[in-house]
């Protein structure tokens, strides 16, 4: 009797090793398993092989589960028969079917649900040995179960980080103004330029015949610090002009020499250009203002604040607040 109870208790015991771990490897993501990594804890390294192939993984679990609770029932079924004979045969075979449902499958599987990290930390080193063990036939295996999938299961989308964001706000994970930044960085990349300019009609600017004392008189109550330098139209762009540079020039009185001594290079972009590739632009040229044209005509003008203000939303400085 006492053999039957530990045999009992071995088979419960393994069968629900390998439900926990199941659950536990199924429910970590990789961010998770990743993190872990980077954190340098302890098992990560193998956690990190094991979940790379998952689906191996979770092949070797549910061979090894079977092999458990087969041999398992059949090593009971004859002890009950040798020592009690065929009476109680179906009450003990009920008994230990409960007993795995109840024992070995719910309760472990809600345990590596709940505690998945720290689960699948504990069992990722069994379960890597068991796979190597059994390599061949679980690679037999998961070639016969790969020829029922097509493609790659997407993960990682901008659908799942934007959900798991809501998420994440929702149960007080993420900062309201943080998920709102994570939402607008995503927006940022269907935003051109045409969408954030300035557009034509609203823009200051100077033109090449000018002198440094005219200019100033354009730009003196403008609150920009900088301003684009066109030719005999709009849509000739010469560069554009700092104000700092024209107050500079009037200090040192050489307010009635040409605009085109202190002109700066500026950056001419098209109007369907995405403002992910603005910001990569601005920054590869160190060039803060860009003029935006359409078939060689000027639109509209864009900085780096507006393609910012598409993240962060409106940046108010001094000259912006009202009386």
């Amino acid at each position: 009797m006492i053999e039957l109870v530990i045999i009992i208790t071995v088979i419960l015991f393994f069968s629900g090793f390998f439900s926990g771990a199941e659950a536990a490897l199924v429910s970590i993501t990789d961010a998770e398993v990743h993190a872990m990594l980077h954190r340098k804890v302890v098992g990560s390294s193998v956690l990190v092989r094991v979940h790379k192939n998952l689906n191996r993984s979770v092949i070797a679990i549910v061979v090894w589960n079977n092999v458990v609770n087969i041999v398992g029932s059949i090593m009971v079924g004859q002890m009950v028969i040798t020592l009690y004979g065929d009476a109680i045969l179906a009450v003990i075979t009920t008994a230990l079917t409960f007993g795995i449902i109840l024992f070995s499958e719910i309760i472990p599987k809600a345990i590596g649900i709940h505690y998945a990290e720290r689960i699948a930390l504990i069992t990722a080193p069994v379960i890597l040995m068991l796979t190597t063990i059994m390599l061949p036939i679980i690679v037999a295996l998961e070639y016969i179960t790969n020829l029922f999938k097509k493609g790659e299961r997407k993960v990682g989308t901008e659908a799942q980080i934007r959900s798991l964001v809501t998420i994440g706000r929702k149960l007080g994970h993420i900062e309201s103004d943080e998920g709102q930044l994570i939402h607008r960085a995503f927006i940022l990349n269907d935003k051109t330029a045409d969408d954030i300019m300035t557009p034509l009609k609203d823009i200051i600017a100077v033109n090449t015949d000018d002198t440094i004392g005219e200019a100033w008189q354009k730009i003196d109550h403008e609150p920009h610090s900088r301003y684009p330098v066109f030719g005999i139209s709009m849509h000739e762009v010469k560069g554009m002009i700092i104000k700092q540079d024209v107050l500079q020039s009037l200090y040192e009185k050489n307010g009635g020499d040409d605009i085109e001594s202190i002109i700066r290079d500026v950056l001419t972009v098209k109007s369907d250009m995405r403002s992910d590739e603005l910001i990569a632009l601005f920054r590869e040229k160190n060039i803060h203002q860009a003029v935006v044209q359409e078939n060689d005509h000027t639109v509209g003008l864009v900085t780096l604040e507006d393609v910012l203000e598409e993240l962060v939303g409106e940046i108010e400085d001094e000259t912006d607040v009202e009386d």
